[in-house]
């Protein structure tokens, strides 16, 4: 059996310590911790994590939530965040980087372990969701039928290949458009 990965960015190294020792607790794998955004991004680089858990405020060029953001957009890795902030203006920021927690210190071992087990479950839905997607998505892709799907409007929301290649369009010529100017007149 395969435990999860979680990396650690703290920049508090007791705080850093104890998390380290409450997640081996539960049976988590520690894959590094990582006291500034730019070694966070370093160490999941090397040895990509199942999950981050991230303080907001780092003693870095760049904060928490801007390297929860970088990771999520190199990496896709979910991200929890650790934090003594819990005002408006970092939860506002930290909503745009669709953080799968949020914990705020002090925390309690259950909390972490609750929260963790909730994000870990929510990324490997999304995950499996994707793969769905994406194998759906190859398989209509894939087809010598024309496929396309419309409004009552007739305007086009998605086609396939086939479909642009038979009326000899580029793809986006036809998103948006009503699949009836398509057709010649008798």
């Amino acid at each position: 059996m395969q435990f999860p990965k979680i990396l650690i960015v703290e920049d508090e190294f007791i705080t850093a310590k104890d998390l380290k020792t409450i997640l081996e607790k539960e049976g988590y794998t520690v894959t590094g911790i990582a006291g500034t955004g730019e070694e966070a991004i370093d160490l999941a680089g090397q040895d990509p994590p199942d999950l981050v858990l991230m303080d907001v405020k780092l003693n870095s060029s760049m904060d928490g939530i801007e390297t929860a953001r970088i990771l999520r957009e190199s990496t896709g890795v979910p991200v929890v965040y650790l934090t003594a902030h819990s005002d408006r203006e970092f939860l506002e920021r930290a909503k745009l980087t669709e953080p799968y927690g949020y914990l705020v210190k002090p925390y309690n071992p259950a909390q972490v372990r609750a929260t963790l087990e909730m994000a870990l479950f929510k990324a490997g839905i999304e995950k499996r969701l994707a793969e769905s997607e994406a194998r759906y998505r190859a398989i209509v892709e894939d087809q010598t039928e024309l496929i396309c799907r419309f409004t009552p409007d007739c305007t086009l929301t998605f086609f396939n290949g086939a479909y642009a290649r038979y009326w000899e369009r580029k793809p986006e010529e036809m998103i948006g458009t009503s699949f009836l100017d398509l057709i010649p007149e008798t």
